[in-house]
C-alpha cells in the first residue's frame, strides 16, 4: 500500500453512534472533492475514495452489489466522507491540497487517478484516508466480507497501534469469514468486577485496578475483549496483579464511587458521567486505565492493544517497575513470555 500525504490537522472526536435502520433505501452519499475538503476542515472523518472504471465489470459489480448493500452504505455514510472518481473523467479535478489535475484527452486514465494509484492500473481501487491526512491504496474488487474490516480499521482508528495485516489477523479470530452470526462468545479468562467491587476488594487485599473502557458498537472493543483479555497468559497476568473492571461508555447504570454518584443523563451526548470524567473527555474506545492500590491513576492508554502490546504494560505496573524507571526504558529490555503463537 502506498502512503499519500493529504494535509495536517488537529484530531477531532471519533464518531461512535451508528445510524438507525429503517425501511427506506439507503445509498452512499457521494460528495465532490471540493465538498469534502470544506467539510473536513470543520469536522474530521476518514475519507473513502472509490476509483471506478465504468467499462470494468468488477467496478460495476462493486457499485451495484457491495456499495449498494444497506449495511455498507449506512456505515459509510455515518463514519466516512465518500468520494467517487471515474478513471475516464473529463473534468479538471482539484485535490485536497489544492493541486489541480487537468483532463488529458490523450490519456485513458485521468491524471489524478494516476497520482492516487501511482500508475497501478487495477480497478476498482480504494484510497482510504486516515483522520491524520495520510492515505493507503487498496487495488481490486472487495466484497462485503472483505470490505467491512477495511472500513472498521479506519473508522475505529486501529492504525494508531497496529498495521492492517496485524489487525486483520485478530479480526478474523473474532469474525471468521465463514461466520454467519458475526462471532461466538468464548469463556472469560480475565476475572471481571464492577468498579464498586474492585474498590472494596482493594480495602481487603490491596492490588492495582485495571479498567477497560469499551463500547458495544466498537468492533475493536469486542476484539480486544475476546482476543486480548481472553488470552490465557494475559488473562492470568491480569488476575495476578490487578482487579479488572470493564466500563461501558454508554452505561445506564448509576455508579457510586469516590464519594459521589455518577449516572448517564442521556444528553447532550450518550456517554456516562464517570467515563467522561475518567477519560478526560477524550472519548476513544477501547481505552485502558491503571489505578494504584489507593485508586490513584497511574496511566491512561487510549488505543487498541493486542496481547503483545499489553503484556509489557501489565508487567511494568503489576511488578512496580514504574517506581524505578520510565516505561520507554523498561520496554527496551523487556522480554516477552507470551507462548507462541501470540494470539
Amino acid at each position: 500500500m502506498r502512503k499519500i500525504l493529504l494535509f495536517a490537522f488537529f484530531l477531532g472526536f471519533a464518531q461512535f453512534l451508528l445510524a438507525q435502520s429503517n425501511q427506506e433505501e439507503i445509498k452512499v452519499e457521494w460528495l465532490s472533492l471540493e465538498q469534502v475538503k470544506d467539510t473536513f476542515l470543520q469536522r474530521q472523518k476518514p475519507i473513502f475514495l472509490f476509483i471506478s472504471d465504468e467499462k470494468n465489470d468488477s467496478s460495476q459489480l462493486m457499485v451495484d452489489s457491495v456499495l449498494s448493500d444497506r449495511d455498507i452504505a449506512n456505515y459509510l455514510n455515518v463514519y466516512f466522507y465518500c468520494v467517487k472518481i471515474d478513471i475516464s473523467s473529463q473534468e479538471d479535478l482539484t485535490f485536497f491540497n489544492d493541486s489541480i489535475y487537468k483532463f488529458n484527452p490523450n490519456s485513458a486514465i485521468h491524471p489524478l487517478v494516476q497520482f492516487l494509484t501511482n500508475g497501478n492500473n487495477r480497478f476498482p481501487a480504494l484510497v482510504m484516508f486516515r483522520k491524520n491526512g495520510s492515505g493507503e491504496l487498496y487495488n481490486g474488487y472487495y466484497n462485503k466480507t472483505h470490505l467491512f474490516p477495511i472500513l472498521i480499521y479506519y473508522a475505529e482508528e486501529a492504525y494508531r497501534t497496529v498495521t492492517y495485516d496485524e489487525y486483520l489477523e485478530f479480526f478474523r479470530l473474532v469474525y471468521p469469514e465463514e461466520s454467519t452470526t458475526g462471532y461466538s462468545m468464548v469463556r472469560s479468562v480475565t476475572k471481571w468486577h464492577t468498579l464498586e467491587e474492585a474498590l472494596e476488594l482493594q480495602k481487603e487485599n490491596p492490588k492495582k485496578i485495571l479498567i477497560d473502557f469499551y463500547l458495544n458498537e466498537r468492533n475493536l472493543s469486542t476484539i480486544q475483549y475476546m482476543q486480548t483479555y481472553n488470552n490465557n497468559y494475559i488473562g492470568n497476568l491480569v488476575n495476578e496483579y490487578f482487579y479488572a473492571v470493564r466500563l461501558n461508555g454508554t452505561s445506564k447504570d448509576t455508579i457510586n464511587v469516590f464519594g459521589a454518584s455518577y449516572l448517564n443523563p442521556g444528553t447532550p451526548h450518550p456517554f456516562h458521567q464517570l467515563v467522561v470524567a475518567m477519560l478526560n473527555g477524550q472519548m476513544y474506545f477501547p481505552s485502558l486505565m491503571i489505578l494504584d492500590e489507593n485508586a490513584k491513576m497511574l496511566d491512561r492508554i487510549q488505543a487498541y492493544l493486542r496481547p503483545a502490546d499489553i503484556e509489557p504494560i501489565l508487567n511494568f505496573y503489576g511488578k512496580d517497575k514504574h517506581k524505578v524507571e520510565k516505561f520507554d526504558d523498561y520496554k527496551k529490555s523487556f522480554k516477552s513470555q507470551l507462548p507462541e503463537p501470540q494470539k
